[in-house]
């Protein structure tokens, strides 16, 4: 007989493979959806609010989130390797689309709203964080608990989020953030192939 155990109102979302607390978390399978690259003269906020609509509709149609790092060529070009782990809670990136070096930054999709039975992958993505979650310590993919949680917010920034500056596609919107208290809201350019803000 299995354990059950309901957690609420987290909001766990990106991983970056520098804030794992696990090496399995880092090498949890990837599925590739894309490899994305700006056209010629577009910006990065651009190009970023162009792919969101690919971000939303993943997470929308599997209820998995997907994620990539954000690279450049240095001469104005940006790209993004689009994956997901399969997870509701979080998502790896390790990849860069080929001749590009990393910015810095990230770009992650909404993770699931409602509740959901935790996978085998959540259950190593959530052991994997640094989170003050007590209750559930020790949880693995063999522990023999089935877990339900509930109530993540895809319209916010995630604790884990802040260690590192990213982008967050939202249901309606794509934030920015580089700390807790530089939070914004990407918009469209008025030219947009316009000079990388």
């Amino acid at each position: 007989m299995k354990t059950i155990l309901t957690l609420a109102a987290l909001a766990l979302s990106f991983v970056a493979s520098s804030a794992l607390a696990s090496p399995d978390a880092a090498h949890l399978p990837v599925t590739h959806l894309a490899t994305l690259v700006s056209q010629p003269g577009e910006s990065e906020h651009a190009f970023l609010l162009r792919i969101a609509p690919q971000l939303r509709d993943y997470a929308t149609h599997t209820g998995y989130q997907a994620c990539g790092l954000i690279g450049t060529d240095g001469q104005g070009r940006y790209g993004i390797e689009l994956g997901s782990n399969r997870s509701h809670l979080g998502c790896i990136a390790h990849a860069l689309p080929e001749g590009m070096t990393a910015t810095g930054e990230s770009i992650h999709g909404p993770g699931k709203k409602g509740g959901f039975t935790m996978s085998n992958t959540d259950k190593v993505i959530f052991a994997a964080m640094d989170d003050p979650h007590d209750e559930v310590d020790g949880l693995t993919p063999d522990s023999g608990i089935l877990v339900t949680m509930h109530g993540q917010d895809p319209n916010v920034f995630s604790d884990t989020d802040f260690a590192a500056p990213s982008y967050l596609v939202t249901p309606t919107a794509l934030l920015y953030q580089h700390g807790r208290s530089h939070v914004q809201a990407i918009e469209a350019e008025p030219n947009a192939l316009a000079a990388t803000p």
